[in-house]
């Protein structure tokens, strides 16, 4: 799951460049008898643009790890009975409402 924060634009004509600030977390599998865990990285998009038969378009991006730190996923720490879980495919709950197949 990736989170974008503060953005900063400049451009110039036909070519700009764009800094956005980003927040990422991974859940991991649990390896051995060790614990899953949640891989945090606060990470920055350093992209190259360029406005080709007039439309933006990123020519080149470059993504810059900052900071990260790596937790321990609680095995105690169990959801709500009522819950609803995300799912990868047409069962998820964001499917629920939706008038579009």
């Amino acid at each position: 799951m990736h989170f974008t924060g503060n953005q900063y634009v400049k451009v110039d004509d036909k070519v700009g460049f764009a800094e956005h600030y980003c927040r990422a977390f991974h859940r991991t599998k649990r390896v051995g008898d060790g614990p899953a865990t949640d891989w945090v990285v606060n990470i920055r998009y350093v992209d190259r643009l360029e406005k080709r038969n007039g439309e933006w378009r990123i020519a080149d991006r470059m993504v810059v790890f900052d900071s990260e730190r790596i937790d321990p996923v609680a095995t105690s720490s169990a959801p709500l009975s009522n819950a609803q879980f995300g799912r990868r495919d047409r069962s998820d709950p964001s499917y629920k409402y939706d008038v579009v197949d």
